[in-house]
């Protein structure tokens, strides 16, 4: 063989699979970690504002809500306006009380 085929015969050798693995999952592992790295202090930065807001608030007096004149009503939402017409026509429906009548 020529020196230059002994060179390419040198560098053909293979790589075992186990090894392709191990360096496949550390490659993986290294990935995972470094992510890691990033997400859980803004993760912790995050939920330590939430906890701050949440214990202001507790602190805070509470202020009574503003309410609507009387006669006006606010609905909140679609499904309260729905439930408001609901009672509003339940209650028109309902046969009023009348006198029981006497036999005669």
């Amino acid at each position: 063989m020529t020196a230059a085929q002994l060179a390419l015969h040198r560098n053909d050798r293979r790589e075992s699979k186990a090894l392709v693995v191990m360096i496949s999952v550390l490659q993986l592992a290294l990935v995972v970690l470094a992510w890691l790295l990033a997400v859980v202090p803004v993760a912790l930065l995050a939920l330590g504002v939430m906890t701050a807001k949440a214990v202001r608030a507790a602190f805070r007096p509470s202020t009574p809500t503003a309410r609507a004149p009387s006669g006006v009503h606010v609905a909140t939402s679609p499904l309260n306006a729905l439930r408001r017409d609901e009672r509003i026509r339940k209650a028109k429906i309902q046969p009023q009380a009348s006198a029981p009548s006497s036999p005669a």
